[in-house]
């Protein structure tokens, strides 16, 4: 039993997975179950540590540095009992006391090497750190099999020499301290690279300067912010989803915005082009080149600002755009005042707008709040007035107030609705709409 009570006392959270579909969650806290338990964690190749404070009772604080020595000891036992090869390995940590990540910095490449002996042929590496001040020093290209490589909030340092992993499908950072050198060896050419996520990435030297020639990558999310200097695709044939967003500001940066449109108009071959980013200020004086292959546009539109360049913004995206099939666009406020975009969107109609003519059939409108998209409804009859093949407009808002009337009549009278288009007007909860559900 005292082999029990030692289990069910982890200061830990314990997922396992077998099969890769079935789970045990959380069986360690029933003392009764742990010795099998125990002899059931020895057998399986895949572990994720899951350490957060309500876990920890009294027993931990990490407040000092012993407290730290003695949690690393316990996840280092743990690994070290595993009579397989583990093949999947996550750590998660929300603990950040004073002092913990330059305590815990040190102790990590024991685990590492834990790893590393348990047949080195781990394939999934997580770790979500409490604070991206850390050192870590991780022997990545022992990891000769690493297919997914998942790292959040750390500084990550490689050895001299690295020469990325030649496996390695999936590449995600965010807020990650790394070298301008290590990035471009992480993702250098050779390495088959379906997926890569850099969001927030913070350059320990130099500013970032990537250049992607991925012949595999399929799915592309970059953040774009005073540190990177520059980001171009290329060559990415198999490229079919693009994600770009800015560390947001309304202050117009003649340097950011050159990265932004260098970084765009690089990406021509995608089928899914998400903007995080304000459109009005890159894209309102720039003819963008043709995208023949982009079927769907996600975007955030500002409705009332007093500045046209939002309009001309707007026309210059859907103009490089002939074979669009869906637009999703996300829906903002400054005020409730008429404005230039309203005007224009409500007066115009744009027989050169092929995009809109010929292949649109579903537009989405989704905005945090009803009156927003009531302040906004000249856009949604622009597209209703320029899309002669569209099929459906469903308008999403975040719940909250009963649903106006006035907003389907005033649809209905405006005698702009297509006759085969369908107008959906749907309150979400809080959670589907911050999750796009």
């Amino acid at each position: 039993m005292a082999e029990a009570d030692r289990i069910s006392l982890l200061p830990f959270d314990i997922i396992i997975k077998i099969l890769s579909h079935l789970q045990f969650k959380d069986v360690v806290r029933t003392s009764a179950v742990a010795p099998s338990f125990r002899h059931l964690l020895t057998l399986v190749p895949s572990l994720r540590l899951c350490c957060h404070r309500d876990r920890l009772g009294d027993t931990l604080d990490f407040s000092t540095s012993s407290d730290v020595f003695s949690w690393v000891e316990r996840v280092n036992r743990l690994v070290s009992s595993s009579r397989v090869p583990l093949v999947d390995f996550e750590l998660t940590l929300t603990v950040a006391a004073r002092n913990f990540g330059a305590q815990l910095s040190p102790l990590l490449p024991s685990l590492f090497e834990l790893l590393l002996q348990k047949g080195g042929g781990l394939e999934t590496l997580y770790l979500k750190l409490p604070s991206r001040d850390m050192v870590i020093l991780i022997h990545l290209p022992y990891f000769h099999a690493l297919k997914v490589l998942d790292l959040n909030f750390c500084h990550v340092i490689l050895p001299t020499g690295f020469r990325g992993f030649n496996h390695l499908t999936t590449l995600r950072m965010h807020v990650v301290q790394i070298s301008n050198d290590d990035l471009n060896s992480l993702i250098r050419p050779s390495c088959n690279l379906t997926t890569l996520s850099v969001f927030g990435c913070v350059p320990s030297s130099n500013p970032l300067s990537v250049n992607i020639s991925l012949p595999l990558l399929r799915h592309l999310d970059f953040i774009i912010d005073e540190y990177v200097e520059k980001v171009l695709v290329i060559s990415a044939p198999c490229l079919e989803e693009a994600r770009f967003s800015e560390a947001w500001t309304d202050e117009y940066d003649l340097k950011l915005a050159r990265v932004i449109l260098e970084l765009v108009t690089s990406v021509p071959m995608v089928s899914s082009l998400e903007l995080s980013l304000n459109v009005r200020k890159y894209f309102s004086l720039v003819a963008l080149p043709t995208f023949p292959r982009l079927r769907c546009l996600k975007f955030p539109l500002y409705i009332n600002t007093k500045d046209k360049r939002t309009y001309d913004a707007l026309i210059w995206l859907l103009r490089s755009m002939p074979f669009l099939e869906e637009l999703q666009v996300l829906l903002f406020a400054y005020s409730s005042r008429a404005a230039i975009l309203q005007r224009e969107l409500l007066v115009k109609k744009h027989d050169d707008l092929s995009c809109l003519n010929q292949t649109l059939k579903t537009v989405r409108i989704r905005s945090e709040h009803l009156g927003v998209v009531m302040t906004g409804i000249t856009v949604v009859k622009f597209f209703m007035l320029n899309a002669k093949e569209l099929k459906l407009m469903k308008i999403e808002y975040c719940r909250g107030s009963e649903i106006e009337p006035r907003m389907v009549e005033e649809l209905q009278k405006s005698e702009l609705t297509s006759s085969d288009a369908e107008v959906i007007i749907k309150g979400l909860t809080e959670t589907d709409y911050l999750f796009g559900r």
